[in-house]
């Protein structure tokens, strides 16, 4: 009973911040076109990599999702490190995550994540410019495109048409409800599986009682989290869980930031697409601002900001749940477990 406890208590501090992200998301889709992205991706200026880290902060982008959108900005012309930059801003963060953020962990960690992912892109999109290949990379990684009888336009301006006449709240609701969970549903899930486990499993200050070393805690955590895969919002209850077992404030942002920026699958993806030296640094930059600005938390800005203690809610807190938890959470496994059908729908297709 206290595992079923554990994972409902997580669900429902969480469930109304992420609905209120979703909205958010869907949102940002409809109010941000992909060529409004495009147009300011394509200089190896540090200005196009600023815009390009500034831009991927508050997109609704998994690791998943942000993968074909970056590789194809680079086919579509975006410098090598404007394309390192989104690749790392994008999915450490985004307008659902840090409401998210604030539900569990609370405002300061809210605050820093976005801080940190633009600063940790922009580092990362500067030093690939000063040391990416001289030579432009060949496309060894393809897009299939699935094939179309139209030999001209008219089929695409005609689908862009009939998209532009759908109601812009429909197009919101679509995207933030029903697209977007589609892309992120099933790693939201097992995040909230992983916390629960991490909860009830691992005893209470059990990393404080193994080491008081802040180092030690953010390299145990980097080595778990560079190829494990977690989505930005699925990252924060483990964190929060984490956090509650003894790990430094340090250590659960570096999970925050490697967690959803790199995995195994993502960087076989990337060394086929925008070559081994490139990949190189974008892992380098990662790694380093994970462990620097961990680094920073844990011996620079007071402790106390970014103490479990301080957040708005607590996981391992026993309190009755509210009727609007309790409904939120509802409607968000519904959702959730509707895409996954959707999506195992289109694989049996």
């Amino acid at each position: 009973m206290n595992i079923v406890y554990e994972f409902w208590s997580i669900s429902n501090q969480m469930s109304p911040y992420l609905l209120m992200g979703f909205l958010l998301a869907g949102v940002m889709h409809v109010i941000i076109s992909k060529q409004t992205i495009q147009r300011y991706l394509g200089s190896n200026s540090i200005k196009s990599v600023v815009y390009a880290s500034l831009l991927g902060v508050p997109l609704p982008l998994c690791s998943c999702g942000v993968l074909p959108t970056g590789i194809a900005f680079r086919k579509q012309g975006a410098s090598a490190g404007a394309t390192v930059s989104f690749l790392i801003s994008t999915p450490q963060t985004g307008v659902d995550s840090i409401i998210a953020t604030y539900s569990l962990l609370g405002l300061p960690f809210a605050i820093a994540r976005p801080i940190i992912a633009f600063i940790s892109g922009i580092f990362g999109g500067i030093i690939t410019n000063i040391f990416r290949e001289t030579e432009k990379p060949k496309p060894m990684f393809t897009i299939d495109i699935p094939k179309t009888t139209c030999t001209d336009n008219c089929c695409c301006e005609q689908s862009k048409k009939q998209e532009q006449k759908i109601h812009p709240l429909i197009r919101i609701l679509k995207y933030g409800f029903i697209d977007f969970i589609e892309d992120i549903g099933r790693w939201l899930l097992i995040g909230f599986v992983l916390a629960t486990i991490v909860s009830v499993a691992i005893p209470q200050n059990f990393f404080t009682t193994l080491t008081t070393n802040p180092i030690l805690h953010i390299l145990f955590v980097l080595l778990l989290s560079v190829p494990l895969y977690t989505c930005a919002t699925g990252s924060i209850p483990v964190a929060a869980s984490l956090l509650l077992k003894g790990v430094s404030p340090g250590a659960a942002l570096v999970f925050l930031m490697a967690g959803p920026a790199t995995s195994v699958a993502s960087v076989t993806v990337l060394l086929q697409s925008i070559g081994k030296r490139t990949t190189f640094l974008y892992l380098f930059s990662i790694i380093f601002s994970a462990v620097f600005f961990g680094l920073l938390i844990d011996f620079i800005l007071p402790h106390n900001w970014f103490s479990i203690t301080n957040t708005v809610g607590v996981v391992c807190e026993h309190h009755t749940f509210s009727v609007f938890e309790s409904v939120c959470s509802v409607i968000l496994f519904i959702l959730i477990f509707y895409s996954i059908l959707k999506k195992w729908n289109k694989y049996e297709m």
